[in-house]
């Protein structure tokens, strides 16, 4: 047993009434779930029975944190939470990056690590937004932390693009964590830390922390065990397209005529169906069986 999960049974009566579990309104805003989940009793191995059904866990990157600001990669992971029970994970990923139509802020992009030289030959956010909508509405939970920042974010951009985020149940896994009074703050680095969730030195992909989202949230909701990101999992975004030679000096405006096209990513990229994972294979290497049914 983990040093967090005895603490957390010892000391920790976390209800999950009292959590930030809100229901997207129509607008794309937050009000108060007519329903709270039910606190699972505490368990060493995942209880199915009290988690919702699909969880799809995001996160985002942007060029700053502004209104102002776009959005640049989104990523998420859809589960089945039923099938944990069986030894496997069944689980969808959408990994995506997009033009935001200016410049990022030197932090920002260092942090996703996306230059403007490679930004302005991707795809606009509009050209997916109806598959983004669609992804998230098949969830009866959405995950994220620091969930107003990111669904803020993201409600913008489907308000640009003519779309509304879907009426979903929502959870902010920082408000959740910051529940438990632990020091060292609530970012996910520090949430990971707390809770024995691992970040292995290859994830540094925004994927990556879309799934340790998920994990974090497992934690939370008493599902002791951890699920380490298999490596038929951890790919670019799906979208990407190669950027021809960046050009000396400084870059021509992103209007100007004549720049060189993108390479466009293949159709076995852009395929992003089911995996089925076997919870056995993930104290090790993870063993990923791809389904070709998308759902």
């Amino acid at each position: 047993m983990s040093r967090w999960l005895r603490g957390f049974r010892n000391n920790r009566n976390v209800d999950n009434r009292n959590l930030d579990n809100r229901t997207l309104d129509a607008q794309g805003g937050a009000e108060e779930s007519a329903a709270a989940f039910a606190e699972p009793e505490p368990a060493s191995d995942a209880v199915p029975g009290t988690l919702p059904a699909t969880i799809v866990a995001l996160d985002i990157e942007t060029t700053g944190q502004h209104s102002t600001d776009r959005l640049v990669s989104i990523a998420a992971v859809r589960i089945e939470t039923a099938a944990l029970a069986a030894d496997q994970l069944r689980v969808r990923p959408l990994h995506l990056i997009f033009d935001p139509g200016r410049k990022c802020d030197s932090v920002f992009e260092a942090a996703h690590g996306y230059d403007d030289w490679l930004l302005r030959h991707q795809s606009s956010f509009e050209d997916y937004a109806d598959d983004i909508v669609g992804f998230l509405a098949s969830a009866q939970l959405i995950v994220a932390h620091n969930l107003a920042f990111k669904l803020g974010f993201l409600s913008r951009e489907l308000a640009g693009a003519g779309r509304r985020l879907p009426s979903t149940t929502t959870h902010c896994a920082a408000t959740a964590y910051r529940e438990l009074n632990l020091s060292g703050g609530i970012s996910l680095d520090a949430a990971c830390r707390q809770l024995d969730v691992d970040r292995p030195a290859r994830l540094t992909t925004t994927f990556a922390e879309a799934w340790l989202t998920l994990g974090v949230y497992l934690r939370l909701n008493k599902v002791s065990a951890h699920y380490d990101l298999p490596d038929g999992l951890v790919f670019p975004p799906t979208n990407l397209r190669k950027a021809p030679p960046k050009p000396a000096g400084n870059l021509p405006p992103r209007a100007a005529p004549g720049l060189p096209p993108a390479s466009l990513p293949s159709a076995a990229m852009l395929d992003t169906g089911w995996r089925t994972v076997r919870l056995s294979d993930l104290q090790g290497d993870g063993v990923v069986h791809q389904e070709r049914k998308l759902a």
